[in-house]
This record gives C-alpha cells, structure tokens and sequence, in this order.
C-alpha cells in the first residue's frame, strides 16, 4: 500500500478500492481494533480492496479516513456529499 498525505489536514493515508461499490476510497494508515474495514492488499499490483467487516476477524482493522478528516466533504464525490 502506498502511504500518501491528505491534502488537507496531512494525516497519513492509503487509498483503497470499495469492495461493495468499486470505488476509490482514502483509509487512514495506522489499524484500529474498533475499526470497520479489512484490507485486501491484491498481490497483483492493483489497488487495495477495502471490505466493510462487522465480526471478529484476525486481520488488522482500519477506518475511512472521511470519518475523521475536517475536509471530508469537499473531497467527496457530488453523490456520497451530504
């Protein structure tokens, strides 16, 4: 996964493909145990995969970082903006 920097706060961060929409999305860097996301880091050179995860599981959790970001909306695409 290719850390990069919001643009606007400058927190670290990975982008990621939407398991249920296909859609590219930024995920924080660091795993989190309450997090909702597992990564599939895809060995053949595509992006990530981020799958929405609700029960215990062994692999590392993440979070989008659009739930932490003070940006989000304006990062947003026109449909998912609130």
């Amino acid at each position: 996964m290719k850390l990069e920097r919001c643009k606007s706060c400058g927190a670290s961060i990975f982008f990621a493909a939407s398991a249920t929409t296909g859609r590219r999305m930024p995920i924080d860097a660091s795993p989190e145990e309450t997090g909702n996301l597992t990564i599939d880091p895809r060995d053949d050179g595509q992006m990530p995969v981020a799958v929405y995860t609700l029960g215990p599981t062994d692999l590392p959790r993440y979070v989008s970082h659009f739930t932490r970001c003070p940006q989000a909306d304006r990062w947003r695409s026109k449909g998912a903006r609130r």
